[in-house]
């Protein structure tokens, strides 16, 4: 039987790691972002109303949908069904479907490493996500604290980034006033969510496939593996004239292999460890 709308929706919430439908709201920005009450938002998991086509949308990225192909397809059945009710769901679209979104199954190795990153998982909530990206110094102090579990002086974070002090400190406050670091009585600093996952929020308006706040933090990457001398442990490139629409059918399972490379992520350090970034673009040339 399919299910309700409403159902879908909660469900898909929870599994993408938001355990009430507050948090998933308040995380995602509230009114500013989804331009619409909390109790608006409860109204689609009680089913008492549905989303519009654009609300729906932005949904859909909130949820992270893209990236789990069965999981939007029942989220726009779901839709689909509840808006026009279960019987004209059944005679006039069912038959034309051939394949379900449910009846997919999931390649065993991007199954096996969802698995793998899925108990780490932090959403960030907007706010914390902008203040990670409002500095560079702000970016890279959290990138330490995301990746180390010791704890760290204003004078050792300074020589590692080569930011000014002032600078590093005003970036520990801002990440301690967000609750991502926290204050030793030594003075040092440290972060309780060292080796989490981080997921940013999605943010409506951006391309569907585009990573949230990407342009600036490649910036920073870039930055400062120059600065550093850091260097490209591999690339790989291939060009072939493709269907956008078929080669967007591709795009989920590359994330999952983006994402599932955090497997060999570790809070320790190691005579050849270092900060690594692990990325993946898909760009059209021209029309052909």
């Amino acid at each position: 039987m399919q299910e309700k709308f409403g159902e879908v929706l909660a469900r898909l919430r929870k599994a993408a790691g938001f355990k009430t439908a507050a948090g998933f709201y308040r995380s995602n920005g509230g009114y500013e972002i989804f331009g619409f009450t909390y109790n608006e938002y409860l109204n689609f998991e009680t089913e008492k109303s549905l989303p519009r086509p654009r609300t729906l949308l932005m949904l859909a990225r909130m949820l992270f949908l893209r990236s789990d192909q069965n999981a939007l397809g029942e989220f726009t059945l779901a839709y689909i069904s509840s808006a026009w009710g279960r019987d004209a769901f059944q005679y006039l679209l069912a038959p034309l479907l051939t394949t379900s979104g449910t009846s997919r199954q999931r390649h065993p190795l991007q199954a096996a490493m969802q698995r793998a990153v899925e108990p780490k998982r932090y959403n960030l909530s907007q706010r914390q996500a902008k203040i990670i990206k409002a500095t560079p110094a702000n970016h890279w102090v959290f990138e330490i604290f995301s990746n180390d579990k010791n704890s760290w002086s204003v004078p050792a974070l300074a020589k590692l980034l080569g930011f000014a002090s002032k600078k590093i400190q005003k970036a520990l406050d801002a990440l301690t006033e967000a609750g991502l670091v926290r204050r030793h009585k030594t003075g040092d600093y440290y972060s309780p969510h060292a080796g989490r996952f981080f997921i940013y929020p999605q943010s409506y308006g951006a391309e569907f496939g585009e990573q949230p706040k990407y342009a600036p933090a490649v910036k920073f990457y870039d930055e400062m593996a120059r600065k550093k001398k850091g260097g490209t442990l591999f690339r790989r490139l291939a060009a072939f004239r493709a269907s956008q629409a078929e080669l967007t059918q591709y795009l989920p399972y590359l994330a999952q292999m983006v994402w599932g490379s955090e497997i060999y992520s570790t809070l320790d350090k190691k005579s050849d460890s270092g900060l690594f970034t692990v990325e993946a673009t898909v760009k059209k040339i021209f029309d052909f």
